[in-house]
């Protein structure tokens, strides 16, 4: 298919300027009020729809990731440019077979690389960070586990939703409290905080709330979202609450009081996947188009719209550094990207059936990725990050 670019004649990384200026020849040679071609009228049309692609920063960068292209020209240099890093390499150390039901969350103990996932059939596994052995197991009473978070000095909470109840546990040096009740509506996603025993919950109706982990109460309760709150994300001071949803929007709130501090408009469809930059600095939102979009939160702009996963995307998790991305599809594929440089590091075929979950270690030396096919892998990442 012809690009906007070969209708404007012009290279990928043309400048602003080198846009404009074929804009103007162009349509001094092809406007139909200056041309008698017959042709001049489907000529112009094509013209201007380029132009307006091209001359936008944001749509531009977004066409460019629909071609495959990394983000180039005037319009996405900025000052991170100078620290984008380089290339990230994994190596597979291990497969991890001891879960027997699908693994839907994982997270490293804080200080340590020290990893804990958790199964369908709410078994928690804590892993050896050297010979990734098992160290210690434990199952939760009823319920189903959806995420984890490990708070560090043997604290974990945990959260459990379905459509009829929720559950939630916490762990304090091997004592373990839980509770459970009925959700007001069908409770689509659930995220406790990486630094206190708080959970969001997005639901059906549109609402997100904010519940104390140790009794399952709500602190707060807010409209969210005009169409179903579908993915929730903490940024890592664990005072900021993100919520994606239906309506094409991400917003950010304070927690554990819900005050809205702002709404991202320009994700173009339903969010399937959020995650924080460990330093604060990005936000990731993966849609239902098969995008990811990272926003600078310093200016709260798009930075990067990248596409290649060929399924909905489920999971996404930063490198510590915050410059490595990866991404994990119902295809079992993960990606790795550079944010910055807006490169993708190309994909892993990791499993037949798709990732639930990824992190990186605490000190970005581990990669480890679950899904439906039971499999914990655990990949060495080496590389200038």
């Amino acid at each position: 298919m012809t690009s906007h670019y070969d209708v404007l004649g012009i290279r990928p990384q043309a400048q602003q300027e080198e846009v404009r200026s074929a804009y103007r020849q162009l349509a001094r040679e092809n406007h139909p009020d200056l041309s008698d071609s017959p042709e001049s009228h489907e000529k112009m049309a094509q013209i201007n729809a380029a132009f307006e692609v091209l001359s936008d920063p944001v749509r531009r960068m977004e066409y460019d990731a629909s071609l495959g292209h990394s983000s180039s020209g005037e319009a996405y240099l900025d000052d991170d440019s100078s620290r984008a890093g380089g290339f990230v390499d994994l190596h597979i150390i291990s497969r991890l077979l001891d879960h027997h039901t699908p693994i839907y969350t994982l997270d490293f103990e804080p200080g340590t690389d020290t990893m804990v996932s958790g199964s369908f059939d709410n078994e928690i596994i804590w892993w050896d960070a050297a010979r990734h052995s098992v160290i210690n197991t434990q199952r939760f009473d009823s319920g189903t586990l959806s995420s984890l978070a490990c708070l560090g000095g043997g604290r974990l909470s945990a959260i459990g939703a379905t459509e009829s109840q929720l559950s939630g546990w916490t762990i304090r040096k091997d004592k373990v409290r839980s509770w459970r009740r009925i959700p007001q509506n069908w409770a689509i996603c659930a995220e406790p905080c990486p630094t206190s025993f708080i959970a969001g919950l997005g639901s059906i109706d549109c609402t997100v709330e904010v519940l104390d982990m140790n009794t399952g109460d709500t602190l707060d309760r807010r409209k969210a979202h005009d169409e179903p709150v579908t993915a929730l994300a903490w940024h890592p001071g664990g005072r900021i609450l993100a919520t994606g949803g239906g309506d094409a929007t991400v917003k950010l709130w304070t927690a554990p009081e819900l005050r809205l501090r702002h709404t991202f408009d320009r994700v173009r469809s339903s969010v399937t996947a959020l995650a924080f930059s460990p330093d604060g600095r990005w936000l990731a939102v993966a849609a239902v188009d098969l995008s990811v979009r990272v926003f600078r939160l310093r200016d709260m702009s798009l930075k990067q719209t990248l596409f290649g996963h060929q399924k909905p995307i489920e999971a996404l998790a930063f490198h510590p550094h915050g410059r490595i991305l990866a991404s994990g599809g119902r295809d079992g594929i993960i990606r790795l990207w550079n944010v910055v440089k807006g490169a993708d590091h190309g994909a892993i075929e990791a499993s037949h059936l798709p990732i639930s979950c990824i992190k990186f270690s605490r000190s970005g030396q581990v990669m480890a990725a679950g899904g439906l096919d039971k499999v914990l892998r655990v990949w060495r990442v080496s590389g200038t990050v």
